[in-house]
């Protein structure tokens, strides 16, 4: 068929609405799903409620924009799931309702939409709420529902902790374990670096009530399974290259490092701000930013968390440079993963033994090592975030802190 070019321009202006609807759902979705995960792991009280209800009046006004956009209709539910997990209550029922709706209609649009997530939200959605005749929680639907999300979505780090979540609380302790240590080795998500860096602690939490119930029913054939310790080291991977990265990330998790990875400079600096690592693996080659400016950005802060620099630049000049603006380890690429773990170790070692782990002013006392703090003999419970922010303080009396 002969296209002459009053038909390319027909065809062009049917598909540019098409192209620009995509474009702007993808861009509300992300924006939805970063806003989340400021609300859900970053705040708390009237804080956090303010931000869920701002959330939810987004996401209704997208949803009824883009009534045939699967992933709005998802995350519009996982918002008001989430919000009604925070209220509690009967409250929460109408809330909980209304996500399975968002939920059910999004499978009705398009079931493998961001890789089955509706299946997996709508099934912890049916496991958490109660059943009839107070509300439409089923255990049944739950499992028929996380499954299928895992048949969509095998690896992915929020079908196996779901799933794992759901079998902790049918007591499947050791079935539990499996799943979550399969989440904990997730490939990371670059665009998601809160929402990954939450779930892990939620996993690190899920997989010490598994242990401990296990060691307590003397479970998995009678033997207790080696485990390392659950306060582990926080490793931020900053790399552009998502092959090396990914390989990295698995290897580092297998070792008992929690591992959060971000591709860019810029992402580095908000991770290191919002949710402060124990170590940075950083690269140097990075496309928005040099690596430099970025050790050089963290040391003017003030921070003294560790970096080790793994880059391509081999030169004695560029290690120099590194070194001089305060990097504390360099292991030019290609490398063998054995020696940079031992290196990593290296570091783990001279941080846990570099000074006591106990900090105590006045009534409060605070543990570098548990991550625990009392405050006139009573455990308070701090969100990593606020407990870095408190260990900075308690270590620089009468120092200025920057943000």
């Amino acid at each position: 068929m002969k296209v002459t070019p009053i038909k390319t321009l027909f065809l062009c202006a049917l598909l540019l609405p098409a192209a620009l609807f995509a474009q702007t759902s993808a861009s509300t979705v992300a924006e939805l799903q970063r806003d989340w995960a400021i609300a859900n792991y970053e705040l708390t009280g009237d804080a956090q409620e303010q931000a869920f209800e701002a959330l939810i009046s987004r996401a209704d006004a997208a949803a009824a924009s883009n009534p045939d956009a699967a992933e709005i209709l998802i995350w519009n539910g996982i918002i008001k799931s989430t919000y009604a997990g925070v209220k509690g209550g009967l409250g929460a029922l109408s809330l909980a309702k209304q996500a399975r709706d968002s939920l059910e209609t999004a499978l009705e649009v398009d079931d493998q939409a961001l890789s089955g997530s509706a299946y997996t939200s709508l099934g912890t959605l049916y496991s958490n709420v109660p059943g009839w005749p107070v509300g439409f929680g089923s255990d049944k639907k739950a499992v028929q529902l996380l499954e299928k999300a895992l048949e969509i979505n095998p690896e992915g780090i929020d079908s196996n902790y779901f799933y794992a979540d759901y079998l902790l609380q049918n007591k499947e302790f050791g079935k539990a374990e499996q799943y979550l240590l399969k989440a904990q080795s997730a490939a990371p998500r670059p665009d998601r670096p809160i929402a990954d860096a939450g779930r892990q602690e939620e996993i690190l939490a899920a997989l010490s009530v598994a242990r401990e119930k296990q060691q307590r029913s003397g479970s998995s054939h009678g033997k207790t399974p080696p485990w390392r310790p659950l306060q582990r080291m926080q490793i931020l991977l900053v790399e552009d290259d998502k092959s090396l990265a990914s390989g990295l990330c698995k290897a580092l998790r297998n070792e008992g490092f929690v591992t959060n990875h971000v591709a860019e400079g810029k992402a580095a600096l908000h991770v290191i701000d919002v949710e402060p690592p124990d170590i940075v693996v950083l690269d140097l080659g990075l496309p928005d930013m040099d690596g430099l400016d970025v050790l050089k950005n963290v040391r003017q802060h003030g921070l003294t968390i560790p970096v080790l620099i793994l880059t391509a630049r081999s030169s004695i000049d560029a290690r120099v440079s590194g070194l001089d603006l305060g990097a504390d380890d360099y292991l030019p690429k290609p490398f063998e993963i054995p020696e940079l773990i031992a290196r990593l170790r290296v570091i783990e070692r001279r941080l846990s033994t570099s000074h006591d782990s106990s900090i105590r002013i006045a009534n409060i006392s605070l543990d570098t090592i548990s991550m625990q703090v009392t405050c006139d003999g009573e455990s308070v419970e701090l969100p990593r975030r606020e407990f870095m922010v408190l260990k900075s303080l308690m270590s620089n009396i009468g120092k200025v802190q920057t943000r």
